[in-house]
């Protein structure tokens, strides 16, 4: 149960860190929207559809009453 704790936190990891990257985080422009809009969606989209696949493909079958199929 930790290792899902711990691979749901990476998201969120990754964009506090690129809001600290002087680089991603300045007066620049892409495609008229500020670059750290563009990294932080571009991240957590990424990253959470990569951790919610992680859940689908990695989750065992469980009955109503919560035991193993």
């Amino acid at each position: 149960m930790r290792k899902y704790w711990i691979v749901g936190f990476i998201p969120f990891i990754l964009i506090f860190l690129v809001t600290w990257l002087p680089q991603i985080n300045g007066p620049h422009v892409w495609f008229g929207s500020p670059s750290l809009f563009l990294w932080v969606t571009l991240v957590s989209s990424v990253g959470v559809s990569g951790v919610l696949a992680y859940f689908e493909y990695t989750r065992k079958d469980l009955d109503e009453d919560g035991s193993e199929a």
